[in-house]
């Protein structure tokens, strides 16, 4: 099971790397380019789809071999049915999949371009003192809110 979920598993924490220089970037050296963002972006998206890509290839390849049959075979040998290790496959890479695509949540919605899409919904909601004000106070608070 380790082997088949390896590779995904490198994906995500290679992704997560990625997150968390961008966060740190944005945090302390206010600074982190835009390009690179959306770099990681696309990146945690091909993480998502990761399970996909192993299906394409190993389909396309009729590799017996490959990360979508290892449980398959192995299976196959040890108990004559090789259903269990598809199954077994498709649980463990859905739950990576379910993973991957909370790390693509949080890092659009709070650290993709320095939280743009935080601060978009604290703006819409209305819900408290996240706004950004001039340093002029040209508007209040109160009159603001």
């Amino acid at each position: 099971m380790g082997v088949t979920a390896i590779g995904p598993l490198s994906n995500s924490i290679l992704f997560i790397f990625f997150m968390g220089v961008c966060h740190i970037s944005n945090k302390y050296i206010y600074c982190f380019p835009v390009l690179f963002c959306k770099i990681i972006a696309w990146y945690g998206l091909l993480t998502i789809m990761d399970f996909t890509f192993i299906i394409i290839v190993d389909c396309a390849f009729m590799d017996d071999t490959g990360d979508l049959f290892k449980l398959y075979n192995y299976y196959e040998k040890s108990e004559n049915s090789g259903t269990v290790g598809l199954f077994v496959t498709v649980l463990i890479q859905f739950a990576i999949t379910i993973f991957n695509v909370w790390l693509v949540y949080n890092y659009i919605a709070f650290i993709h371009c320095d939280a743009r899409i935080e601060d978009i919904f604290i703006r819409i909601s209305g819900f408290g003192k996240g706004y950004y004000l001039p340093d002029d106070n040209e508007v209040s608070w109160n009159y603001l809110r």
